[in-house]
């Protein structure tokens, strides 16, 4: 059997409607690094690939015994638009469910600016929603555009 790429599948429609066409956008949580690995595609055409921080080789390498890497490809209309990074605390082996995000340094979403606060809600919708995530905390800097991301409804 052929081994498929992320690109090949179709990812999940989020349960979610609003006025700005979120309904659009989809998000799938990744944990493999060979799954991870396979964003550098979405990286390169990014605007910001100049951030090496941002990209899936650098972040992987980031994440330290105790956490398991919960990376989120964001999609609009099949087309991967945006990427956020989360790592999730594992106990002793165990998954937490806590997610953290750490852009204390840089952002926590690669995307472009056009898709940059619906890819940081996506995401974190995308997470939240998840049965096995409990909880997700940020690091954020105030001067990122990210933050100007809408509210849950």
């Amino acid at each position: 059997m052929e081994a498929k790429s992320i690109w090949d599948m179709s990812p999940p429609a989020l349960p979610h409607s609003g006025p700005n066409t979120l309904n659009d956008y989809s998000g799938s949580i990744l944990s493999s690094p060979r799954d991870i690995h396979q964003l550098t595609d979405v990286v390169e055409r990014s605007l910001q690939h100049e951030d090496t921080m941002l990209d899936p080789e650098f972040f992987l390498a980031s994440v330290s015994k105790g956490w398991k890497p919960r990376v989120v490809a964001v999609y609009r209309e099949r087309e991967a638009v945006g990427i956020m990074y989360t790592k999730e605390r594992v106990i002793r082996g165990v998954p937490t469910g806590i997610v953290y995000a750490d852009g204390s340094l840089s952002s926590i979403v690669l995307a472009s600016p056009l898709h940059q606060q619906n890819a940081l809600q996506v995401g974190m919708e995308t997470l939240l929603a998840s049965p096995k995530i409990r909880g997700l905390r940020l690091r954020m800097r105030r001067s990122d555009g990210e933050l100007g991301a809408r509210p849950f409804s």
